[in-house]
């Protein structure tokens, strides 16, 4: 996939441990299982200074994506982030993207009160999934050389590419209200930046425009303190 500013689009899986049971809850009873889930990274086609690092590698910057969308929206800011010399790596929250059968289907699919179980776990799985992430990038990933590409399909020049003791979180909606939390736990990232997020994503839906998609989750004939308590 071409992006602009870009050395190389690379597709691959990285194996996350799964904290959900059947229902979607994060139990911290149930056996955890893992997952292999796909991600995207894009490397800048410059990585030597001024736009990479002193070492010929580039910062690389995780971005997490906002609700009902998937991963690969991180091209929005990925062309900027290689002009820039970052290079930049996603995954799909739960029940977005790629990350739909077995797990009961596209968000918009659960919003009913049988599923509200996987809507509570879903920010709590996609939280710990970054943390996996990270630990992919800086275990795994550190040798990849692909810059620069040249027209005769040639590419590298014998330096690897990122610099995986460099790294930033960027999200966006609720990829920012989930990095808040990231940011917290995962003491790798460097620095991040957080647009339009905001504290508590369930509160965020009642108050928003999306909130008639998701009203439904209130079972029939609860009351009011009932459903303030979901929320």
């Amino acid at each position: 996939m071409f992006f602009e500013h870009g050395s190389a689009t690379i597709t691959g899986e990285v194996r996350t441990t799964d904290f959900r049971d059947a229902d979607g809850v994060v139990d911290p009873d149930h056996q955890p299982g893992h997952e292999w889930v796909p991600f995207v990274l894009t490397v800048p086609r410059d990585t030597a200074p001024p736009r990479g690092t002193a070492t010929g590698r580039v910062p690389v910057a995780v971005y997490g994506h906002g609700l009902t969308i998937n991963k690969e929206s991180m091209f929005i800011v990925a062309s900027t982030n290689a002009r820039h010399g970052v290079a930049t790596i996603a995954i799909d929250v739960p029940n977005h993207g790629a990350r739909q059968e077995g797990q009961g289907g596209y968000l918009l699919d659960l919003t009913s009160p049988r599923s509200l179980g996987r809507l509570v776990g879903l920010p709590q799985q996609g939280i710990v999934d970054h943390v996996s992430l990270v630990r992919a990038v800086v275990d795994h990933l550190g040798d990849i050389d692909l810059a620069p590409w040249s027209l005769d399909g040639s590419h590298g020049d014998g330096i690897a590419d990122l610099d995986t003791s460099l790294l930033l979180y960027e999200g966006t909606s609720m990829g920012g209200v989930l990095g808040l939390a990231e940011y917290a736990l995962i003491p790798e990232f460097d620095a991040a930046f957080l647009q339009v997020p905001g504290a508590g994503i369930l509160d965020i839906l009642s108050h928003s425009l999306l909130w008639p998609l998701f009203s439904s989750v209130i079972p029939s004939g609860a009351s009011a303190g009932d459903a303030a308590a979901l929320f």
